[in-house]
């Protein structure tokens, strides 16, 4: 099996309230998925997380990757892997390894639909229980403590083991109270 194609779809809405993460304020949400297809017409999916607003970087680098990725057989996906992770043209960092996952994740996919196995099978099966966080406390116009609170109660009733959230928007004597009004709220233990 050869690898014949490799496209980025690319996904954009506004947010129906800005977020702001003490760095960048994000005023759309998105998503941006890796199609891979091969020679014998199964086609892998796989997300590019975190890529809300760099729609011309992220295309930049998955033009310069799919070049090394186009006639590979989709199996050898650790050859492929080290083939991008090499360091030398665009780093390891950010933007770079959400590229890269997402063309990883896809490459476990045809590996799924190849082998007509779920991926959580070929990686070693089930498992009852997975350690989970959840990210957010972004700021937002109008959120006080109680919505911080509330934000965070939240993630934790839905199983999360740990929450993260962001700080550095406002004063550091703002986010002490953030997150000191969050450890009340969620306790100690988490």
């Amino acid at each position: 099996m050869k690898i014949t194609d490799m496209r980025l779809e690319s996904y954009r809405w506004p947010k129906p309230v800005p977020q702001s993460n003490g760095k960048h304020t994000y005023t759309h949400d998105g998503r941006n998925f890796v199609f891979i297809d091969t020679d014998e017409g199964i086609t892998g999916v796989g997300l590019i997380g975190g890529l809300h607003t760099s729609d011309s970087i992220s295309k930049a680098i998955f033009e310069h990757y799919k070049e090394s990725v186009i006639g590979e057989d989709p199996f050898c996906n650790e050859k492929i892997w080290d083939n991008l992770w090499e360091p030398k043209i665009s780093g390891r960092r950010g933007m770079t390894t959400r590229v890269i996952s997402g063309i990883d994740i896809a490459l476990w996919d045809i590996k799924g639909k190849a082998a007509n196995q779920p991926v959580y099978k070929l990686l070693g099966g089930y498992t009852q229980k997975v350690p989970v966080y959840i990210a957010g406390g972004y700021y937002e116009d109008g959120k006080g403590l109680k919505e911080l609170q509330e934000e965070m109660l939240t993630s934790v009733g839905m199983g999360a083991n740990a929450v993260k959230m962001k700080i550095g928007a406002v004063s550091s004597n703002e986010d002490v109270e953030r997150v000191k009004a969050v450890r009340e709220a969620i306790g100690p233990n988490v």
